[in-house]
């Protein structure tokens, strides 16, 4: 994504999809763009439906985080380009590599808005989630 952030020119914000989610929709794509003008950096997110535990290394559970404070996070997520490549900058300067481009603007300091995405927007890695994906591309 930083090599993609580095073309895009005098572009005013970015937007990140992964490949993996085919079903997102031209509506959630606007909604989202909308927000991250609003708000600067926004993602899609959906409540999660599973109690969520944190491990501990000895494989026991540590904590139980309160639901209703968590969201899935999906893509597309935009960013204003310039805090997008201030957090890139950042993160190179404290050697620090992240999974996720929310959690690059976070550790810069910026705030992500959770734009409310839709659960069939749903990211295939796995031959079940295919199998989902076969459903949701069957009723259209």
């Amino acid at each position: 994504v930083s090599n993609g952030a580095a073309l895009c020119g005098d572009a005013e914000y970015i937007a990140v999809h992964d490949a993996a989610r085919p079903f997102i929709t031209p509506e959630e794509i606007e909604t989202v763009c909308v927000d991250a003008e609003k708000y600067g950096a926004a993602t899609l997110a959906v409540p999660v439906k599973d109690t969520i535990k944190v491990a501990a290394a000895d494989g026991t559970v540590c904590a139980t985080p309160e639901r209703s404070t968590l969201r899935a996070i999906q893509t597309p997520q935009v960013f204003r380009l310039s805090l997008y490549k201030e957090a890139l900058c950042l993160a190179k300067n404290a050697g620090k590599q992240y999974t996720d481009d929310c959690q690059l603007i976070e550790a810069a300091g910026g705030k992500v808005y959770l734009t409310p995405g839709d659960y069939k927007n749903i990211k295939i890695t796995t031959p079940e989630d295919l199998l989902v994906a076969e459903a949701f591309a069957a009723e259209k």
